[in-house]
């Protein structure tokens, strides 16, 4: 009886373990996805470093602004962030107009037009121009609305990211 005790804790123990030790930032996350961008390469959180994610319209003016600062953020941190920027109006962009603006205002990362909003839904965004800094456990540690590049810094330097 006591054995059986011992060898049912066991397996207790060992599947809250389990369960308490994943921390991985998979499609199991809250934020977690998996989405095809404008070059058809599937993408989604990295596992290996934070993610910063634009949520824009490739027709808002004012979105030209951000899309420079993550250009900028390109620049000076490298492969050290993983930068992602969605388009959130698919009822007016296309992908092609989304490529322009790409080719116009930012830089090699990854671009995504939101095909039925499931991103903007996922991660609550109310406007255009919202940023969302995941970390390698699948949390958002940021949440901004036209950030400036030193809030940025400051938000990847919380997650101990540097230049």
């Amino acid at each position: 009886m006591r054995v059986v005790a011992i060898f049912i804790a066991i397996i207790g123990l060992t599947v809250i373990m389990t369960a308490c030790g994943s921390n991985t930032n998979d499609k199991t996350s809250k934020y977690g996805f998996e989405k095809t961008d404008i070059q058809g390469e599937t993408i989604g959180l990295s596992e290996e470093k934070p993610t910063l994610i634009y949520f824009m319209a490739a027709w808002c003016p004012t979105c030209v602004g951000g899309e420079k600062v993550f250009a900028e953020l390109h620049k000076q941190y490298g492969d050290k962030v993983q930068l992602i920027t969605v388009d959130i109006d698919p009822s007016v962009d296309t992908k092609e107009q989304l490529k322009k603006f790409q080719q116009k205002y930012g830089g090699n990362w990854p671009h995504v037009i939101d095909e039925n909003q499931e991103m903007a839904k996922k991660f609550q965004v109310k406007q255009l121009e919202e940023v969302s800094l995941i970390n390698l456990k699948g949390e958002q540690v940021f949440r901004g609305v036209n950030p400036s590049l030193e809030e940025l810094q400051e938000a990847l330097a919380n997650e101990g990211v540097t230049r």
